[in-house]
C-alpha cells in the first residue's frame, strides 16, 4: 500500500510539473507573438516616418534639379532617378502595410482579410472570396495578427507559386477547435510542400506562429487540382 501511495504521489507531482510547464510555455508563446507585433509596428512606423519622408524629400529635390538643368542627358538621368525614388516610395508603403496594416487594428480580422483579398487581386490578379460566418467573431483578438500575416503568406504563395486564379478563405468551429482554411484552384502538388519548403521562410514562419497559438498548419492537395491550407 505504501509503495502504491508513493507512486501515486510521484505521478501527481509529475503531472503538476507538466501542467506548470505547459502553462509557462503558453505564456511565453503569447509574449513572443506580442513582441513580434510590437516590433512590426515599430519598423512600420520607422519606414513611414523616416524612410518614406526621406524618399519624398529626395524626390522633390530631384524634381527641382531637373527643372534647372539644361543638359538633356543630365536631365534624363535626373528624371530616371526621380522615377526610381517614386518606385522606392511605393515599395515602402507596401512594406508598411505588410508589417502593420491599420485596417487590422481599426476594423477587425474579417474586414482586414477582405482588404487583404482585394489587395492580393490588385497585385497578382488572384480573385478571392471570404466566406462570412459567426466563427470570425469567436477568434480572440490576440490571435488576429498571427492569423492575418499567415493568411497573407498563403495568398501570396497561391498567386506566385500555384498559378491559382481563385482562392477562398473560410472559418469553422467545433467544440474542440477553430479551423481557418485557404483553398485555391492552382496546380496543387505531388510531394509534401511542407517537407520541400523547409529551406524557405514562408511556411516555416506560419508553422512557428501556429505553434505559438497551440495550433498547427496542414497543407493538403485538393482532388482534381488545387491546395488547401
Amino acid at each position: 500500500w505504501r509503495d502504491t501511495a508513493r507512486a501515486l504521489q510521484a505521478q501527481r507531482a509529475s503531472e503538476a510539473e507538466k501542467a506548470r510547464y505547459v502553462a509557462r510555455l503558453e505564456e511565453l508563446s503569447a509574449q513572443l507573438l506580442e513582441a513580434e507585433q510590437r516590433e512590426r509596428a515599430r519598423i512600420a512606423e520607422l519606414l513611414h516616418d523616416e524612410v518614406g519622408q526621406t524618399l519624398f524629400a529626395c524626390r522633390l529635390q530631384l524634381e527641382r534639379a531637373s527643372e534647372r538643368v539644361r543638359d538633356p542627358d543630365a536631365r534624363e538621368l535626373l528624371e530616371e532617378a526621380h522615377a526610381l525614388a517614386g518606385v522606392a516610395m511605393a515599395s515602402t508603403r507596401e512594406l508598411t502595410a505588410d508589417l502593420s496594416p491599420p485596417v487590422l487594428h481599426d476594423l477587425g480580422l474579417a474586414e482586414a482579410i477582405e482588404w487583404l483579398l482585394r489587395r492580393t487581386e490588385t497585385r497578382f490578379g488572384l480573385r478571392g472570396r471570404l466566406l462570412p460566418g459567426p466563427t470570425w467573431r469567436r477568434i480572440p483578438a490576440a490571435w488576429h495578427p498571427a492569423l492575418f500575416h499567415s493568411l497573407n503568406e498563403l495568398l501570396s504563395n497561391a498567386a506566385r507559386h500555384a498559378d491559382a486564379s481563385q482562392v477562398e478563405v473560410s472559418a469553422a468551429a467545433t467544440a474542440e477547435c477553430i479551423r481557418v482554411a485557404v483553398r485555391d484552384d492552382g496546380r496543387g502538388f505531388v510531394r509534401s510542400p511542407l517537407r520541400e519548403a523547409r529551406t524557405g521562410f514562408g511556411l516555416f514562419s506560419i508553422e512557428r506562429r501556429m505553434a505559438c497559438l497551440g495550433a498547427e498548419l496542414r497543407v493538403e492537395p485538393i482532388p482534381g487540382g488545387g491546395t488547401q491550407a
